[in-house]
């Protein structure tokens, strides 16, 4: 029944299967993609911490949006956190970023919308 709907509407489906580190470069590459400032999809399963925070200011960052405190967001340049801390979300954001261009390449048509 959905494939004679799909003929008769013209729609067309390519699937395509994609296999990412965690669920951390997962949602960041969807968050990414989706260069939206709502991040409250993620609360369930990345919990709200300053450390999140300051992975999605890496991410915008990374996407060329607007990040407040760049300086910060580039070089932790108060010192706030720890180096563990400070590699895990520099290694995290990057990951994340590529993902998202991964997906962009294979998703081109989305860049426009």
């Amino acid at each position: 029944m959905v494939k004679r709907w799909m003929d008769a509407e013209g729609v067309a489906v390519k699937s395509k299967s994609f296999n990412f580190i965690d669920r951390t470069m997962l949602f960041g590459a969807i968050q990414s993609m989706s260069r939206s400032q709502c991040v409250s999809r993620m609360d369930n399963v990345i919990s709200p911490h300053p450390r999140r925070e300051a992975w999605l200011a890496r991410l915008r960052l990374l996407g060329r949006e607007d990040a407040l405190g760049s300086e910060e967001v580039l070089h932790n340049a108060s010192g706030r956190w720890s180096e563990h801390d400070w590699k895990c979300i520099l290694l995290s954001s990057e990951l994340a970023h590529m993902s998202a261009e991964v997906l962009w390449k294979e998703f081109p048509k989305m860049e426009s919308a």
